[in-house]
């Protein structure tokens, strides 16, 4: 079945209500009943155990910005890795720590052009193809996770999948005529065919998902910290 197509057995984290949301609210009455939910909502969920780890607190006055996150977390499940892919997705937000020096010693060689959009977390170049596959992550603030195969001379993209935003894309590597993507705290991998990028299969694991490589034998993967875990790749 294509990513886009996925689907993953659900569990509900509330009790469904029983009116519509702010039925029959008007004017100011129904601003103060979306308030009052998201609060409602924001309160039920600080009750879960183990939740991520926070981030920074949304401004009580950005109304739209929290109804629109309530709104697209309705829109796609509501469960649990929608809302934990959405907090991952403002923890990467915060970018690269500052004031960490930069090496120095090296050269830029060769400058290719780029989409903008993709929030970039895994390449692998197919020396058989002479093209570079891209493995993105994010939600809202980039065009999502995907893996895209393109030409590096035009950045011109071949062919892509994408996959739900719930899962933050990260390291991908191919092997044979498979290609491999991790997710991050989803710990979700995803086995696409090289040629179609037709999405094969899938596999779970219990640890992060962060880089990930081969020795030509086993699939390498990162999860964050020392240890590396080798893979049988079947």
């Amino acid at each position: 079945a294509p990513a886009s197509s996925l689907r993953l057995k659900k569990t509900p984290i509330f009790a469904p209500t029983t009116r519509p949301l702010c039925a029959g609210r008007r004017g100011m009455g129904a601003i103060k009943c979306v308030i009052r939910d998201i609060e409602t909502w924001e309160a039920e969920f600080s009750k879960l155990k183990e939740p991520p780890p926070a981030v920074a607190a949304r401004d009580k006055t950005d109304l739209f910005g929290g109804f629109g996150d309530m709104v697209k977390g309705m829109m796609a499940g509501s469960d649990e890795q929608s809302i934990l892919a959405s907090r991952e997705t403002e923890e990467v937000r915060k970018g690269p720590d500052a004031g960490i020096p930069l090496l120095d010693g090296h050269e830029i060689v060769a400058e290719y052009p780029h989409v903008p959009e993709s929030f970039t977390q895994g390449l692998w170049w197919c020396e058989e193809e002479q093209k570079m596959y891209e493995g993105s992550g994010g939600t809202d603030f980039s065009h999502g996770t995907r893996l895209t195969r393109y030409d590096i001379e035009t950045g011109e993209v071949e062919m892509g999948r994408q996959l739900p935003w719930k899962y933050f894309g990260e390291g991908i590597v191919g092997l044979g005529d498979k290609v491999y993507q991790l997710t991050w705290r989803t710990k979700v991998g995803f086995v696409y065919d090289r040629k179609t990028m037709e999405l094969i299969s899938q596999w779970k694991y219990d640890y992060e998902g962060w880089g990930m490589t081969t020795d030509g034998k086993s699939l390498i993967v990162s999860d964050g910290t020392a240890t590396l875990h080798y893979l049988d790749p079947e």
